[in-house]
């Protein structure tokens, strides 16, 4: 928590429902970073709805989505290759940085290294990685000063 003192942090926790699925969504904020963590079974089209209620307001150049303990469902293609334009309508015109995935599911894994295919093609103004923990993602985008300060709740 040493490093606590360099951010201005803000925390709210949010229950996204789509029928019988239920997944929680907490979205932490920095000055340089925004982190959603989803736990839960979130199928795919709550995933997009959660892009269009909260993109528009983020203003951190940088993003994690930590989906390590998110269960996807309803994952294709045909969804991967439609979500580049959602993130490019409803993403503040201020924000360039870098966005980080956090995925342990192999097969979900591989298709979000496709979707950061589809952005670079779609020329959306950020980097994507994707990563299988949540320090490599960190690391990528250079949080060292603020990692006791992410893991730590």
């Amino acid at each position: 928590m040493a490093k606590k003192d360099n951010f201005h942090s803000f925390y709210r926790q949010t229950e996204y429902r789509y029928k019988r699925f239920m997944a929680k969504t907490s979205i932490e904020l920095s000055l340089k970073i925004t982190v959603f963590r989803v736990r839960g079974k979130l199928p795919f089209e709550e995933l997009t709805s959660i892009i269009k209620e909260t993109y528009p307001y983020i203003t951190t150049p940088d993003v994690v989505w930590d989906l390590s303990e998110a269960l996807l469902v309803g994952v294709n293609a045909h969804n991967f290759q439609k979500m580049p334009s959602v993130v490019k309508e409803f993403s503040s015109s201020i924000r360039n940085g870098r966005t980080a995935i956090v995925i342990t599911n192999d097969a979900i894994y591989w298709k979000f290294r496709q979707y950061a295919i589809y952005a670079e093609m779609n020329e959306l103004p950020y980097l994507y990685g994707v990563y299988r923990n949540f320090d490599d993602a960190m690391d990528w985008l250079g949080a060292d000063d603020g990692r006791q300060w992410w893991t730590g709740f």
